[in-house]
């Protein structure tokens, strides 16, 4: 009879797809080797051809499904942070800061992976660190464009600005903070250096700060096995927010579900780490007036001081039609021209030329900054 597996998707699919010799490093030393033993029995010194590694395997996921949910569960959240950097956007990230390991043996280590979900597992496992640095990347590119996380601020500032972290700024800021936000305990900041590289592969300094604090005093019931009887733990949940800057840019981005936290912070760090005040100029906003695409797609390059706007384009829409329930959606490259493609694939009578509603446009612009020579090209949704 055919089995299911119950205890949790991200688990399962760890299990049937990392490279066993990532896996038996993994499952003997997560959460301080807790689980250890209930994998004692698997012969992994055994997997020397297809078949033997595919029983392996099953055995794995067997004791895996017959576990309890005290193990099950936070082996399935352990599961899930290794896949979510195994894949699209997370390989970039943990290729990028992969690149800080600096002991030969961990570079040789890494490389010795097979395959991209082997190196997001073997960095969890042995540079905890930095995997959470690279899940903070991720995830700042994950929020960028969701109303209710993120939100992007313009320095006031003409000229490229620079940053030092530093003892004194880190506890400049820390303090401000804490004041801003009206906190009654402590605030903590963290720095991590997270060069990117631009299209001719020169590295371009971004700084990434994680701002953590506790919130209200909360508690939760704790049953006590001795005598039945119930304890309160209390405990003050986290808090936080990132922050990420990018100098040749002068823009700063904030991820957190609180639109004061963003704010406060963002301030807080122009002020403090840089001397200077936010631009009044939003680069975010919540609501943006769609009408106009209802009567054309094609856009026409804008003057703008200090820039040469070379092309200007949709390269994405959402419409909607009579019924809101419904959508489409429409995707090209920043050199095709939207309203041609559309018509070619839907006809002339389509239904980017007749919706009731366009709910998303991303639009692609191609500029040089005066006193430049180098042409950056840009996507931003709205």
């Amino acid at each position: 009879m055919a089995k299911s597996f119950k205890n949790g998707v991200s688990l399962h699919r760890l299990l049937e797809a990392s490279p066993l010799a990532a896996l038996e490093g993994f499952l003997a030393t997560v959460d301080k080797g807790q689980y250890a033993a209930i994998f004692s029995d698997v012969q992994w010194a055994s997997a020397t051809d297809a078949a033997s590694i595919q029983a392996i395997r099953a055995q794995l996921i067997a004791i895996a499904n017959a576990l309890a949910a005290d193990a099950a569960v936070p082996l399935d959240r352990h599961a899930h942070r290794i896949l979510t950097l195994a894949e699209g956007r997370g390989v970039e990230t943990v290729t990028r800061v992969a690149a800080k390991l600096f002991e030969q043996v961990h570079i040789d280590a890494f490389a010795a992976q097979l395959d991209d979900l082997g190196r997001s597992l073997w960095l969890y496992q042995h540079q905890s660190l930095l995997f959470d640095e690279a899940e903070n990347l991720f995830y700042a590119d994950h929020y960028r464009n969701f109303g209710r996380m993120y939100e992007a601020f313009e320095l006031d500032a003409n000229a490229k600005v620079d940053f030092v972290w530093d003892d004194a700024v880190k506890a400049a800021l820390e303090e401000q903070i804490q004041e801003r936000l009206e906190l009654t305990g402590r605030c903590t900041v963290t720095h991590l250096q997270v060069d990117k590289k631009d299209a001719a592969g020169q590295e371009i300094p971004q700084h990434l700060l994680i701002v953590r604090h506790g919130g209200p005093l909360s508690s939760v019931a704790e049953y006590q096995e001795a005598d039945g009887s119930r304890q309160e733990r209390y405990y003050r949940p986290l808090n936080e927010a990132t922050l990420l800057f990018s100098p040749d840019e002068g823009v700063i981005e904030v991820f957190s579900a609180s639109p004061s936290v963003r704010q406060q912070v963002a301030g807080c760090f122009a002020e403090t780490g840089l001397k200077l005040d936010l631009s009044g100029k939003p680069l975010t906003l919540k609501q943006y007036n769609m009408g106009r695409f209802l009567d054309s797609l094609r856009l026409t390059p804008p003057r703008v001081d200090g820039f040469d706007i070379e092309h200007v384009a949709v390269v994405e829409v959402d419409a909607r039609p009579d019924n809101y329930k419904h959508r489409a959606s429409l995707k090209v490259t920043a050199d095709d021209d939207i309203e041609e493609v559309a018509e070619s694939l839907f006809g002339k009578d389509h239904l980017f030329s007749r919706a009731a509603c366009i709910s998303r446009v991303v639009i692609s612009v191609r500029y040089t900054q005066h006193g430049s020579d180098k042409t950056k090209e840009k996507g931003t949704g709205k």
